[in-house]
């Protein structure tokens, strides 16, 4: 249906589109992220759990490919409010990743904002 060129020039767009919406909510942290920030955040975190996740999955087993799925959706309507704190926090701290996070904890650290984030790249 497409060929390899185009697939990947309409892949490095959309990657682009997401650094740059990425940019401008950085560079805009004097005001809350609305909404729509946060549902873009979800849907790109979906979008990797289905390439990644569930297509190997159900290839392989079945239907056991349906918990990538479940346990976001059940955890988003179960913890919604621990949600909305780490939102406040992110916000009121402008934190902008998970080693930012991590280390406000302990006093904004760089050594340890530095520590998660080769830990990160490790697993990853």
């Amino acid at each position: 249906m497409f060929s390899n060129l185009s697939l990947l020039l309409l892949s490095l767009l959309y990657v682009a589109a997401l650094f740059l919406i990425a940019f401008r909510g950085d560079r805009k942290r004097a005001k809350p992220l609305p909404p729509i920030a946060y549902a873009l955040a979800i849907g790109t975190y979906c979008t990797s759990w289905t390439f990644y996740g569930a297509v190997g999955t159900a290839a392989e087993s079945g239907w056991t490919f349906l918990p990538i799925y479940l346990g976001p959706a059940v955890s988003f309507l179960v913890f919604w409010s621990v949600f909305k704190k780490i939102g406040i926090l992110t916000d009121v701290h402008g934190i902008s990743s998970i080693a930012d996070f991590i280390a406000s904890r302990y006093g904004k650290a760089q050594s340890v904002a530095v520590l998660v984030t080769f830990a990160a790249l490790l697993v990853v």
